[in-house]
């Protein structure tokens, strides 16, 4: 009995959604980004944003399994809400995906808690993989 507990606790876990919630301030990317993980294969539902006070706002009501951040904002918010995620009491794992590498930047963001620092160039696939392995 025990082991058909565990058997159907695993399958749930295997059809359940991945939610993804992304923050960027480029509303090109963001649509970009959202169309290459909604048409993945895996069960992957995405939320967006482009401002920080209404990414805040989303994450707190629902708070999603991983949040993709760009740090690097127009309006220099980027760390800013890093911590203010961080701080809110979510459990959703935080993921970078900036423009471009700062190992200062990294560096601050891994003693911060964010599970991954990766550039946008990164391939859909190596990204669907890092999400999935985040979610479970």
């Amino acid at each position: 009995m025990r082991v058909m507990k565990q058997y159907r606790s695993y399958m749930e876990k295997q059809a359940a959604h991945i939610r993804v919630f992304i923050v960027d301030d480029h509303a090109n990317v963001l649509k970009a980004l959202a169309s290459q993980l909604a048409c993945s294969t895996q069960r992957i539902v995405v939320d967006t944003a482009t401002g920080v006070e209404e990414a805040l706002n989303c994450i707190r009501v629902s708070p999603p399994d991983v949040i993709l951040v760009e740090t690097k904002r127009a309006d220099g918010r980027g760390l800013e809400l890093v911590e203010k995620i961080r701080h809110s009491g979510v459990k959703s794992k935080i993921v970078v995906l900036t423009s471009y590498f700062n190992e200062w930047e990294r560096v601050m963001l891994a003693g911060a808690g964010v599970k991954d620092y990766l550039l946008k160039d990164i391939g859909s696939t190596t990204l669907i993989q890092h999400i999935t392995t985040l979610a479970v």
